[in-house]
């Protein structure tokens, strides 16, 4: 699976490190809307899709195929 990049503001703490230009993964959590406020809302279905994409992601950088 082609993995998108992007160059964004964001709350993300990773972003503190990606700014002094370390290669950095983010935004594996769910998919929702209303971030940080009240009406923050998760997809239940996006954690498990999050999840085993993840694995994938460590399981093969593990194994020396990325």
């Amino acid at each position: 699976m082609k993995l998108p990049t992007e160059k964004r503001g964001g709350v993300s703490d990773a972003n503190i490190v990606a700014s002094q230009g370390v290669i950095t993964l983010d935004g594996f959590g769910p998919f929702g809307d209303g971030d940080h406020t009240i009406n923050e809302r998760a997809s239940r279905r996006s954690y498990h899709d999050r999840i085993e994409m993840v694995t994938k992601i460590f399981s093969a950088f593990l194994e020396g195929r990325i």
